[in-house]
């Protein structure tokens, strides 16, 4: 995990992204404006799997069900084991 949620190389202006709760190995964000079309939505999921493997690799298993979920979802969650 980046030393600070501001370092990361998320997609933060362009949705809205705000920290809502940071830990030792997770980071929970709410997005006020989540990605609309699903090619947006499957750009913006390949760049946080880069960030953040074990959304897909430990949670949803492929890019384009990670987008899937940002396309219908307000919270994106990360965490690192």
């Amino acid at each position: 995990m980046p030393a600070s949620p501001e370092a990361a190389p998320l997609p933060i202006g362009a949705y809205g992204l705000e920290l809502v709760g940071i830990n030792g190995d997770r980071m929970d964000t709410r997005v006020t404006k989540p990605p609309v079309q699903r090619a947006e939505a499957l750009s913006v999921a390949t760049e946080i799997y880069h960030y953040c493997p074990d959304i897909v690799d430990q949670g949803t298993e492929t890019l384009s069900t990670l987008a899937g979920t940002m396309v219908t979802g307000h919270w994106w969650n990360f965490w690192w084991d």
